[in-house]
């Protein structure tokens, strides 16, 4: 935090509780420049979002907070809410793909990653539950075939393909449904923002990031 109480955004160097540094976060998310503003002028990173929220701009603080949650409760995030709109009566396709998801998340081991891909690419990648497990996907070393040259997905295509897969689920059913459902969704990605303290922001030299 800066003098004054307000959010330090002079360093690149203030790290969030994941280990990522909050001025990477925020030019991942691509935040306009009166969302910026809006987080220079805010005195806890809460507040700014909790700001956001209030403001109608939540596509700007899903953005956010996907970039800022460590890779694993992003995609946890986005496959609660596609769980939730699913319901219990989804295509066989998509019960697959979310079951595939889930167990990547209680084990992100490569294998399974790469076996959410086929589901997500079986449930359709334009669903909630196909985006929240190619989410998963993009989580890893490489986006090649195992026997292929690594070629490593940029840093911030998890965190962009989780706030698209929020937006989906928001979309997903009745029209006049779909703030209740931001509201209701940006609140569940703050719980997972306070099971890995992401808000204890620190200076200096990088931290270990918070477990995948």
């Amino acid at each position: 935090m800066a003098e004054g109480g307000s959010v330090d955004m002079n360093t690149s160097e203030t790290l969030l509780g994941s280990g990522k540094a909050l001025a990477v976060v925020c030019e991942a998310a691509e935040l306009e420049d009166d969302v910026m503003a809006r987080l220079e002028e805010a005195e806890e990173l809460p507040a700014f979002i909790d700001g956001l929220r209030e403001g109608g701009l939540h596509e700007q603080a899903i953005a956010f907070l996907a970039q800022a949650l460590p890779p694993r409760q992003a995609v946890g995030w986005a496959w609660v809410c596609a769980r939730e709109v699913h319901g219990e009566a989804a295509p066989a396709e998509v019960e697959a793909c979310l079951e595939a998801t889930r167990g990547w998340i209680q084990d992100p081991a490569d294998d399974l990653r790469r076996a959410v891909f086929e589901a997500a690419d079986a449930a359709g990648m334009d669903t909630p539950a196909g985006s929240a497990a190619l989410a998963a996907f993009f989580s890893g070393d490489s986006l090649a075939p195992p026997e292929s040259e690594p070629v490593p997905p940029p840093e911030e295509l998890v965190g962009r393909t989780v706030a698209g897969s929020v937006h989906i689920a928001a979309a997903w059913g009745e029209p006049e449904d779909v703030m209740a459902r931001y509201e209701d969704f940006l609140r569940r990605g703050l719980e997972f923002a306070e099971r890995v303290n992401l808000w204890q922001t620190t200076e200096g030299e990088a931290q270990e990031p918070a477990a995948r």
